[in-house]
């Protein structure tokens, strides 16, 4: 199947613009393409103080023209996007049109583009646009499509939903601008297709120094092996390239991800979730009690904890200024756990409470990530930390070092724990 990306000039002058479009589209139909694409903003200019000054809703001018395009050459038109306003709201949107001039499909940008990168570019569109809420999937000539916009190729999940929904191709109306586009535009459109064993198409802008938003262009055909089929420079021009739909298929036989993968095992995620608790939450605090005693060895009779120690677990938790988060496994039961708590006499110190991990869950990455939240947080008040722990407690003591605690003599401030005479200090 012909395919045709419209690598076009775009100025402030909107008419000129869709003249422009129009002309290279027919001259696309006229070549044989059966699928042509547009730029994104093929319209106006790539400027948030453009947009709302260029919007329009469904059904407008550039609506109605990107239909008779269509039409008027015979083809699927994936006509680029433009501003759409919806009430209130504006829209970075892509329609498609069949070759009757009907609309098959509308692409809503679902990732805004919002970056600051240092020494380069700027920008913000979500000053401007709200997000599209859809993935967008489509049929054409007898396939299934998928249709994206710019930023949302670096969203692999997106990409991936696509393709899972039986997409053999995916068609980005796409402005690079010159910070990314040296660095990731050729990357990001093959990436995304070995991901998915699926054809992808980038259109973007020619290029034009003089603008305000400088296009990378170099519109882009990849296979579902990730070669480049077909590029183009700078200048304006139309991009054809020949798409062997059956390519996707043979793919997927010789080298079966899709039908490889784990969804059961993602969405069980990598373990134990990490959250913080508050004194008033009575399940979660007699959770952390319960399982921080079955860890250092307290008995239960079945209707009353025997430790002696209860009630100053319970106030350690229940103490409002104290901090503390845990560890729940995928059934809810809490695993493992850490507190800060601040010691009187030294404003600028903190305790490390109640490390533990049950066995269970040893091996998960569970200690690390719990203590990494605990110093994080730390780190962001307090000057110093303090633990205590018990001597035949050998492995958590080279826990402590391995994060750089030190190991001190005495308490730097009288403390009211159990018989630990092991004791740390860290510097934040």
């Amino acid at each position: 199947m012909k395919t045709a990306l419209i690598q076009m000039k775009v100025g402030p002058d909107k008419e000129a613009n869709l003249k422009t479009a129009g002309h290279l589209v027919r001259q696309a139909g006229e070549n044989g393409a059966r699928i042509v694409v547009l730029p994104e903003m093929f319209c106006c200019p790539y400027d948030n103080r453009c947009f709302p000054a260029y919007a329009e809703p469904k059904g407008g001018r550039v609506y109605t023209a990107l239909g008779q395009m269509a039409k008027s050459a015979g083809v699927t038109l994936v006509g680029g996007s433009f501003p759409e306003r919806d009430g209130d709201l504006l829209y970075n949107t892509c329609f498609v049109f069949d070759p009757e001039g009907r609309e098959i499909a509308r692409h809503r940008k679902a990732h805004l583009f919002d970056i600051d990168v240092e020494g380069g570019q700027r920008f913000h569109e979500s000053e401007v646009f709200t997000p599209g809420d859809r993935v967008t999937v489509f049929s054409a000539e007898g396939h299934i499509f998928g249709l994206a916009i710019c930023f949302d190729i670096r969203f692999a999940e997106l990409f991936r939903c696509m393709s899972l929904a039986g997409a053999e191709a995916i068609f980005v109306p796409a402005a690079f601008n010159m910070t990314t586009g040296p660095m990731h535009w050729e990357l990001s459109f093959r990436m995304r297709a070995v991901d998915n064993q699926l054809f992808t198409l980038g259109c973007a802008p020619a290029r034009d120094e003089a603008a305000s938003y400088v296009s990378y262009a170099n519109s882009i055909v990849c296979s579902p092996w990730g070669r480049v089929l077909e590029g183009a420079g700078t200048e304006e021009t139309v991009l054809y390239a020949e798409l062997d739909l059956e390519e996707t298929r043979r793919v997927r036989a010789q080298l079966p991800i899709l039908s490889a993968l784990r969804p059961e095992l993602y969405e069980r995620g990598v373990g134990p979730v990490i959250r913080e608790i508050r004194p008033s939450d009575d399940r979660a605090v007699e959770g952390v009690i319960r399982s921080c005693l079955i860890e250092f060895g307290a008995a239960h009779d079945g209707t009353a904890w025997a430790d002696p120690d209860l009630g100053r677990f319970s106030r350690i938790y229940r103490t409002e200024g104290n901090r503390y988060w845990v560890a729940e496994d995928e059934a809810g039961e809490i695993v493992g756990g850490v507190g800060i708590g601040r010691l009187s006499g030294a404003d600028d110190l903190c305790e490390l409470q109640k490390m533990y991990c049950l066995p269970r869950a040893r091996g998960t990455g569970i200690a690390h990530r719990l203590m990494d939240t605990a110093l994080e947080y730390a780190g962001k008040y307090y000057r110093r930390c303090y633990l205590e722990t018990l001597p035949n407690m050998t492995a958590a003591q080279r826990f402590y070092e391995k994060y750089g605690f030190v190991r001190v003599a005495d308490p730097p401030v009288k403390t009211e724990h159990f018989a630990c005479d092991v004791r740390y200090l860290k510097t934040l």
